[in-house]
């Protein structure tokens, strides 16, 4: 079974870093990003179309995963709008698990909508020619809330042959803010200064004791107290 001993932090489409495996989707600033467990089962070493190598001796799955997230609003979209990251290849896995410490984290590209959907792609990786797929399964529309706990993402196999009937992916999510980030969708931003303020845990910020807000002062993105 493949494994990582690290948390999987995904970075752009496929670059590791020293501090697990990260996928960055791009953006200077992110303020969120999606924790995910997975778990996948392919007990034949099949792909959508037969065998993962036509080889006697050797047709195991050399697996990874391609996955795709968007807005949840469009239902079939050109763009993985939100990411689109590839995991590193698990040779001859017939399964793979990333849960507990182990899991994936990606960072969003833009701020967090209230719904998105994502696609999940298994792939065989093939060094002598074209990659095989495996199977591909799509969610239904999940409301995102940082402040709920891991949920189980409902899947739907879209490819379904008599090759791949057989293999399984589960996955479970969450969203979790940035630092500085606040808020249901981490919509907030605050940064205390730890001189005249601090941020609370809704993302307002609080003087320090004897100091206050300007009368006409609102609560801006660079507040100050006197």
């Amino acid at each position: 079974m493949g494994s990582f001993k690290l948390s999987l932090l995904l970075c752009g489409s496929s670059a590791p870093l020293l501090i697990g495996l990260l996928f960055y989707a791009g953006a200077q600033s992110v303020p969120a990003r999606l924790i995910l467990e997975l778990f996948y089962v392919n007990p034949w070493d099949n792909a959508k179309d037969g065998w993962c190598d036509i080889m006697p001796h050797d047709r195991k799955c050399d697996v990874f995963f391609k996955i795709c997230i968007w807005n949840g609003n469009i239902f079939s979209p050109s763009t993985c709008d939100l990411a689109e990251v590839t995991t590193p290849t698990f040779d001859e896995s017939k399964s793979v698990r990333f849960e507990g410490e182990n899991h994936i984290q990606i960072l969003l590209r833009k701020k967090p909508p209230p719904i998105i959907r994502l696609r999940v792609e298994a792939w065989d990786r093939d060094h002598m020619s074209s990659h095989d797929q495996i199977a591909s399964f799509v969610s239904e529309a999940i409301s995102l809330n940082s402040e709920v706990p891991f949920r189980a993402v409902n899947l739907v196999k879209i490819d379904h042959t008599q090759s791949n009937q057989d293999v399984v992916v589960g996955l479970s999510l969450k969203l979790e803010c940035s630092m500085h980030y606040y808020g249901n969708l981490c919509e907030t931003y605050c940064k205390s200064d730890f001189k005249s303020y601090l941020c609370d845990s809704q993302g307002n910020y609080v003087c320090y004791p004897g100091k206050r807000f300007p009368v006409n002062n609102k609560k801006t993105i660079d507040p100050f107290c006197n």
